[in-house]
């Protein structure tokens, strides 16, 4: 089990550094600084995130991570929870760190989508994982809240 949880976390994490090196190209391909070129950027986004977690069902189905496809839906919705969650995180000027971060957060998502659709956990260890995952962005934004105020 925790060779099939690294492994996960570690084949997301590489998808990480990919999703944010592909990210920073698209916007900087998009190259504009108003509101009028948000749908292309949104667009863009959405197919790189949709390839993205195809390529990742592929490789965690390759690397004996199976159900491939089932674990990176479970990341990529792990994902959306985690990004729902650190926009009311202040962010960071430093690149790597934005890098590094990314890298960290694919590879939490990679290591829940592993666990949640691992045969061998019991049902009731699945739900409550993703509960978690789910009580993630209120908790923070109540944390947040209570911190400003």
């Amino acid at each position: 089990m925790r060779v099939r949880l690294a492994r996960a976390a570690g084949i997301l994490a590489l998808f990480g550094v990919l999703w944010w090196l592909a990210s920073r190209l698209t916007w900087s391909a998009i190259g504009c600084e108003t509101y009028g070129c948000l749908p292309y950027s949104l667009g863009a986004q959405v197919v790189l995130g949709v390839t993205l977690v195809a390529a990742a069902a592929v490789a965690l189905d390759a690397l004996a991570v199976r159900p491939g496809g089932w674990s990176a839906v479970v990341a990529a919705i792990a994902l959306l929870l985690v990004r729902a969650a650190g926009v009311v995180l202040p962010g960071t000027p430093r690149p790597l760190m934005e890098l590094i971060g990314t890298s960290v957060a694919f590879a939490g998502a990679g290591a829940v989508g592993a666990f949640v659709t691992a045969r061998q956990v019991r049902p009731i260890w699945r739900v409550l994982a993703m509960l978690a995952v789910v009580a993630m962005p209120p908790m923070v934004f109540a944390t947040a809240a209570s911190l400003q105020g």
